[in-house]
């Protein structure tokens, strides 16, 4: 490419003109700038990516991150300040050739930011694509398969967990720790294809703006519709690049000792566009259960309406119903997978692209059988996969042997699905009911005053223009200050008129999910917020924060009191966390099964001022002694840490849930004969295999709860276990729960 050879032609002139001036840079004389220039491009495209709740990269942590990955990829020590001075003087280069600007913005806290965003999108995308393909370049997928690990040290230089705790590294090896090794390597070795149909599907869907990406259209914010454009075009284009190889992931672990690819975008752990483009490259024959296995994977990826009285979506029926539905819908799913250009059905599905991927293979499967074939020879490479429950509220239920939350979350036989968010909506909406009928109609109606003049001004706030917003924020604080007596009940009557169930069960979901990992009141109402557009509920859209506040408080305190033994054993473990703290410990324990080592080794960097020159030097020294191209920026010096506070207590209960989820998922991979992935809560297979890993899966849980992890944990982190509340649930009910993983 012609804009990769101008950086390096820029780089090389600088290094000659102001390299000698730069004591930090002149390193870079002893190594070819084509060595490294692919690292710069790395690091400036996926760290500008907006994630969820992401702001634009920071000019300190770009300079910072290119700096890094350049020295160590040449084994040059750790130094922060000499890092970042490098990684200053390579993104000036892009600067200057048009790819990024840096400018100043105002942060969260309206302190002066220093940013860095990518304006030259298409040539970085290009650029990044066209880093070539080769096994040691972790970013990207590999077209040779990556050698064992065999100790915590990569032959690629990674380490095995990413972690500032360097003994966790010296701690862990092949033969001590079995199935930590035997797992990751497993995962490491599946080989992957990509599904040229749904690529081309996908790339004619993107050009056209089909619905089948309509979370890039119906962005909330044009931020947001060009990060979601960003990840989707990315993937496509990398897709097409190994369109004809067989690729691998190199994977690491993180310090609870769960597993992820060290591919960016284009991996089974990514979104629907991604993991929808994927077949694995071994192949497996159905054998005698899995076609029924592809049918339940047909409903489970639709999980929408099933046309049954009770409107339950396919998802959420008995198994077996699940795969009569495919087969009922036989000749519809056979027509979309004929021509899915036309016939656009399919782009209403949950999961669009893996439900279309299963259309492919079910005409490929009646395409066989059509022939004269018997369906258990078929040879599949589609992956089928069966996902817990709230896999937190699982791990806790099981934990405190809690035998009514475990029905909920389906550690136990029943007819139908348990449903724990529908649970919890149920009591929360209960307590608003009940409040709702003490108010009188008076206040009822002044309520309802109140709700409609403060949502047009919201509404006006939104569609306002800059210099305008300033007069119409005044006019909401002063009919929030004039109403002020009514602000609780009109909560109550706000949140009274969500009267249908579904809308109640989807505003909590992301609520109940995150309480096993250390959600507080305060964090829920900011959930409520930050997800109020997502909903597709207009009542809520602009939604008042008081209002999304009193729900987030409310649905903690219902949860403490329906997830009562849950809770209190969270609070233990934060008790814990907070008594290690004060006495200056990192919070450790050793998980069973695996026997990972967990540290809560929380260190920030000691940060300190650094003066960061951008670029040659240009005008006359100011007062500080430094050129107006002189920045002054917060740097984290992590070769001088200390310890984070509060991050003990923080920690302590999502860790402590994560480790136990990590150890079934290494667990149940080491012990299988046949290749498994995973995704957090989530397992896959090939079709073939998946009525064995339904089994297998059951069967790992048990075993890991009959070595009575609490037990084990809680004498590392000295809990003492008679202050928990214990239930009476068996464990072993989970070996006849149909739903428990499905």
């Amino acid at each position: 490419m012609q804009i990769k050879q101008d950086l390096i032609n820029h780089i090389k002139l600088r290094l000659q003109e102001e390299g000698p001036r730069l004591r930090a840079v002149q390193f870079l004389n002893e190594i070819p700038v084509e060595d490294y220039i692919d690292e710069v491009v790395s690091v400036i495209y996926t760290h500008t990516r907006r994630e969820k709740k992401r702001e634009l990269a920071t000019f300190a942590e770009i300079i910072c991150g290119i700096g890094f990955a350049v020295r160590n990829r040449f084994s040059y020590i750790r130094d922060t300040a000499a890092s970042a001075k490098t990684g200053a003087f390579l993104l000036y280069t892009f600067e200057q050739l048009g790819l990024v600007k840096t400018f100043k913005t105002r942060g969260k806290n309206y302190h002066a930011t220093l940013v860095v965003e990518i304006v030259g999108e298409k040539l970085m995308r290009e650029l990044y694509i066209s880093i070539p393909k080769k096994s040691n370049y972790e970013k990207l997928p590999a077209t040779t398969p990556y050698v064992p690990w065999e100790k915590t040290v990569h032959p690629t230089g990674s380490y095995l967990v990413k972690t500032t705790n360097r003994s966790i590294n010296k701690i862990l090896n092949a033969e001590d720790y079995p199935v930590v090794f035997e797992a990751i390597n497993k995962s490491q070795a599946i080989g992957w294809r990509v599904n040229h149909r749904i690529l081309d599907v996908q790339k004619w869907a993107l050009a056209n703006k089909e619905l089948a990406f309509d979370d890039i259209w119906n962005a909330t914010s044009k931020e947001a519709e060009k990060t979601k454009f960003r990840e989707s075009r990315t993937i496509l284009d990398l897709a097409e690049k190994v369109r004809y190889d067989t690729f691998y992931h190199l994977f690491y672990l993180d310090f609870r000792g769960r597993a992820y690819p060290s591919t960016a975008y284009l991996h089974h752990q990514g979104s629907d566009v991604a993991r929808g483009l994927l077949l694995r490259d071994d192949t497996k024959e159905l054998g005698k259960h899995g076609y029924k296995w592809l049918c339940i994977s047909a409903a489970n990826t639709w999980a929408s309406t099933a046309e049954r009285e009770d409107q339950l979506k396919t998802d959420k029926i008995p198994l077996v119903e699940r795969a009569d539905w495919a087969l009922a819908n036989l000749e519809t799913l056979k027509r979309i997978a004929q021509d899915p250009y036309r016939n656009k059905t399919w782009m209403s599905a949950d999961k669009p692209w893996q439900f279309l991927a299963v259309c492919f293979e079910i005409l490929n499967v009646e395409k066989w059988i059509e022939a004269g074939n018997a369906v258990e020879l078929y040879e599949s490479r589609l992956e089928v996969y069966i996902d817990g429950t709230c896999n937190g509220h699982q791990h806790l239920a099981a934990l405190t042997r809690d035998k009514e939350i475990a029905k909920y979350v389906n550690l136990m036989s029943s007819e139908m699905p348990g449903d724990l968010y529908a649970y919890i909506a149920v009591n929360v909406w209960a307590r608003i009911d009940a409040r709702y009928s003490n108010l009188s109609k008076d206040r009822i109606l002044a309520c309802n005053e109140f709700i409609a003049e403060l949502k047009i001004l919201k509404n006006i706030l939104v569609a306002a223009k800059r210099g305008e917003r300033k007069e119409i924020a005044k006019e909401i604080i002063a009919l929030r200050e004039d109403k002020k007596t009514l602000m609780d009940d009109a909560c109550v009557v706000f949140w009274h008129k969500i009267d249908n169930i579904k809308e109640r069960r989807k505003i909590l979901k992301r609520n109940v999910m995150t309480i096993p990992y250390g959600a507080s009141g305060y964090g829920l109402g900011e959930q409520i917020i930050e997800d109020s557009k997502r909903y597709g509920i207009k009542w809520l859209f602009n939604i008042e924060y008081k209002f999304a506040s009193y729900l987030g408080r409310l649905t903690y305190e219902t949860c403490e009191y329906s997830l009562r033994k849950s809770i209190k054993l969270l609070r233990a473990f934060e008790d814990c966390g907070r008594f290690a703290e004060e006495l200056g410990d990192f919070l450790s324990w050793q998980v069973p099964l695996t026997g990972f080592p967990v540290v809560q080794h929380y260190v920030e960097g000691r940060v300190k001022k650094t003066w960061i020159q951008y670029g040659p030097k240009v005008g006359e020294k100011l007062s500080t002694n430094q050129y107006p191209n002189t920045y002054q920026v917060m740097l984290s010096y992590l070769e001088d840490p200390v310890a984070s506070k509060r991050k003990q207590a923080q920690g302590a209960a999502p860790n402590i849930i994560h480790s136990l989820d990590a150890a079934h998922l290494a667990f149940t991979i080491a012990s299988a004969d046949f290749p498994i992935t995973t995704i957090h809560d989530s397992f896959g297979c090939l079709a073939g295999d998946m009525e064995e890993l339904y089994s297998h899966v059951r069967e790992t849980f048990v075993y890991l709860y009959k070595q009575e992890p609490l037990e084990v944990i809680a004498e590392a982190i000295e809990l003492d276990v008679s202050t928990i509340e214990i239930g009476d649930y068996n464990v072993e009910e989970i070996l006849k729960a149909e739903y428990a993983f499905s």
